[in-house]
């Protein structure tokens, strides 16, 4: 986070920052840093990769909340 601090637009830390998020199950702040990259990069493929895990996560995690809904 200090390094955002000096320069907000580091793609590195806000890569990084989306990673941890996502490895910690945080998905909202996960994809809020890696679109911010993305926006800031378009063509990096290692923001791309990770955002696109990061969507997948999600969309499975919403599959799985209505298939639970279902249920009940």
């Amino acid at each position: 986070l200090q390094s955002l601090e000096h320069n907000p637009v580091y793609i590195k830390s806000l890569m990084r920052l989306g990673v941890a998020y996502r490895r910690l199950t945080n998905l909202k702040l996960s994809s809020f840093y890696l679109k911010k990259a993305k926006q800031l990069d378009p063509v990096d493929a290692a923001v791309e990769k990770e955002l696109s895990r990061t969507l997948k996560t999600i969309d499975k995690r919403r599959v799985e909340y209505k298939q639970k809904m279902i249920r009940k």
